[in-house]
Parts: C-alpha cells; sequence; structure tokens
C-alpha cells in the first residue's frame, strides 16, 4: 500500500512540476566583426515555428551560450532565425523621450536579419564572422567537428 501511494504521489509531481520545455539543443559560438571580437553583443535565436526563442550576451572574447530561459541553456531544436545586435533597449528618460544607441552590427544582421541556423540535439556550435561592408554573411555552423554553412534567407 506504501508503495501504490508513493508511486502515485510521484507520478503526480512529475506530472506538475515539468519542465514542459520542448527538445533543446546546446548553443554557443564566437561572434566577430571583420574579423574582431565582438563584445557585449546580444545574440537572439528565434524558432521559425514559432515559441519561445532563446538568447545570449558575448563576452570579451565575442564568446556566447544561449539561454532558454534563466538557468536553463539552450535553443528549440530546429530552424531559426538569429538577430545580432551591440544596440541597448530603448530607455525613457524623465521626459519619456527615447535615450539614444549606438549600433555598431549592420542592419541586416538585427533588425533586418537575413541569418538563419539550424540548432541541432546536443550541442552546436555556431560562429558568426560578420562584416560590415557586406550586406550580409551566412554564419559558419560546426556540428560535432564538420563545418557548414548556414543558409540566409
Amino acid at each position: 500500500m506504501r508503495f501504490a501511494c508513493v508511486s502515485v504521489l510521484l507520478f503526480v509531481s512529475v506530472g506538475c512540476w515539468g519542465t514542459g520545455s520542448p527538445p533543446l539543443g546546446a548553443v554557443t559560438g564566437i561572434v566577430t566583426l571583420d574579423g574582431k571580437p565582438v563584445s557585449g553583443a546580444r545574440v537572439t535565436f528565434q524558432p521559425r515555428d514559432g515559441g519561445r526563442g532563446s538568447v545570449g550576451m558575448t563576452d570579451a572574447e565575442g564568446k556566447y551560450k544561449l539561454n532558454y530561459r534563466q538557468g536553463e541553456p539552450g535553443a528549440v531544436v530546429g530552424l531559426h532565425s538569429v538577430s545580432i545586435t551591440t544596440a541597448e533597449r530603448e530607455s525613457r528618460d524623465k521626459d519619456s523621450k527615447p535615450s539614444e544607441s549606438r549600433e555598431s552590427i549592420p542592419n541586416s544582421y538585427n533588425e533586418q536579419t537575413t541569418l538563419t541556423a539550424e540548432v541541432e540535439p546536443g550541442g552546436t556550435e555556431i560562429d558568426f564572422p560578420l562584416d560590415s561592408k557586406a550586406k550580409s554573411m551566412a554564419p559558419v555552423v560546426s556540428f560535432s567537428g564538420k563545418s557548414v554553412k548556414a543558409s540566409e534567407h
């Protein structure tokens, strides 16, 4: 009888407190602009099929790691639209005027992004070698040691 009660309680607990997250893959990489690491860039992966996106910030070496939620690393497995920006979100001063923020990344990588990337189950390393003079450029994607180009749309 005790075993049956414990089993039912465990089953109900797992059902109620499961993460409810879709399948995720770890995503890391490096963002460079004209061959130099980009520090303080916000890297956003938005699933093409809809749903919650993942975000990461680059460090001084341009390295980023995506998080699906706080404390939950990764991104939804599948095709994503990717944007990279150094502009801070608009904040308003006491007169309700938007603060100015300078963007160092071309619009084709953020507001008008053409970047896409595929997140694989397990781990995916995706580097973004951006070019300030080019309209856009596909990132280099490495899956388990293989390098391929991600597509642009």
